[in-house]
Order: structure tokens, then sequence, then C-alpha cells
């Protein structure tokens, strides 16, 4: 298990991004599920660093429990009602593809969002691939 909090800036979302996907190699994950987790992550720290509106640090929590990683990226903005309807898309247009990314290269996800108070976005991939992990002591970049 690791946490760590980052700075709401787009410079530290690719070392928020190394750091889970080191833990998700220690935890004996294939190069395919590692970058699914990669992009999954990347996705919402890049959300919490461009829509929270806020000067605090958002946090990364990751557990592994032998078979499953779960992830928790959780902000002190702003937040939004996420049961509001969303603008229709025009399909050559690329932004707003977050969520949908996150949905298809994770197991399960979970998205609480309330105006005012934040958002925590729960991701979770199960890993396929047989392996030893040793998810304990992880040393994480500084």
């Amino acid at each position: 298990m690791f946490s760590r909090e980052y700075p709401p800036r787009a410079d530290w979302v690719r070392t928020a991004r190394s750091d889970v996907v080191r833990f998700a190699q220690y935890c004996d994950f294939s190069a395919q599920e590692q970058s699914e987790i990669a992009l999954a992550v990347g996705e919402a720290c890049n959300n919490a660093v461009e829509h929270a509106e806020s000067t605090r640090e958002y946090s990364i929590w990751c557990e592994f429990n032998g078979s499953d990683m779960v992830i928790r990226v959780e902000d002190s903005g702003v937040g939004f009602d996420p049961s509001l309807p969303r603008p229709a898309r025009d399909l050559m247009h690329t932004r707003g593809l977050g969520i949908f990314l996150m949905k298809n290269m994770m197991d399960k996800t979970d998205l609480d969002a309330r105006v005012g108070s934040g958002t925590v976005l729960t991701l979770q991939k199960h890993r396929r691939a047989q392996g030893h992990a040793h998810p304990d002591n992880i040393k994480l970049s500084a």
C-alpha cells in the first residue's frame, strides 16, 4: 500500500502516474495492465489538476490485495454534480474523454463528487497475469 499527495500542477501528473505504475510493476501486473493503469491514473490526475480549481494538493492512495489493485484519487476542489447531463459532443473533439477512458481501462470505477466537496475517484484493476506480488515497503519517487 502507498499514499502520497501531489501539487495540483500538470507537471506533477507524470510523477503521480509513474508512482502508481511502479507499484503495479511491483505487484506483477502485466505490461498491458500497467499501460491501462497508467492511462486511467493519468486521466484521473489530469481531472484533479484541471477541474478541481484548488491550490491544495490532491492525494493518491493505492492498495493491492493479491489479485486486485484499488487506486483512489481525491481532491478537495469545487466538485461537480455527476447527475447533470453532459453537453452534446462533437465526435471529432478529443477533450472530455477522461471518464470514458478510465471506465474502459479499469475493471471498476466509482465517482463520488459533490458540488463544494471535492471529488473522489476510485479505480480497480484485477491482475490477470500470474506472478508473485510483494506490495509492502515499495520505494516511490521523492
